[in-house]
């Protein structure tokens, strides 16, 4: 539905900013410089996303290949396609990468050594016992409930 849809995008969108922001005013950005950046980033995006909902009224699309076959051919939705795919491969790396440091210094934090607190280690665990079933599921659905718990948290 609409809503469980605007619950996942604010929170793919807010999650790893959300987690990347303070470490970088922390590494000497500061927080005008953060607050710059912040509010770029912000215009680029309403730019982009208001340049996709035109182009999908002018189309027809309700997808990225769609669009991009419409405005310019099969070349352009396959490539479409495939830089989508890298995307969201890229993205999941990054998630992968936060989790495994989060979570490994939560073990370490309580007291835990030694190979299975390590980050390789951590990161196998919760890639085979929580990511993988999320992602072997035909319904996301649900996971709209866990979105709107993590926006307000």
């Amino acid at each position: 539905s609409g809503p469980q849809t605007v619950f996942n995008i604010v929170k793919n969108i807010v999650g790893e900013g959300m987690l990347s922001l303070p470490a970088g005013v922390a590494a000497g950005t500061g927080l005008l410089g953060a607050m710059v950046i912040a509010t770029g980033f912000c215009a680029v995006l309403g730019y982009t996303f208001s340049i996709m909902g035109r182009v999908c009224h002018a189309t027809g699309g309700t997808t990225h290949k769609a669009c991009a076959e419409k405005a310019s051919g099969p070349a352009l939705a396959q490539t479409m396609a495939i830089t989508l795919m890298l995307k969201t491969c890229f993205t999941c790396l990054s998630y992968a990468i936060v989790i495994g440091e989060s979570y490994s210094r939560i073990l370490h934090f309580f007291g835990f050594t030694g190979v299975l607190a390590g980050k390789q280690s951590v990161l196998l665990a919760m890639t085979c016992f929580v990511l993988v079933p999320l992602c072997l599921q035909r319904d996301l659905s649900i996971l709209s409930f866990t979105s709107l718990i993590g926006i307000c948290g």
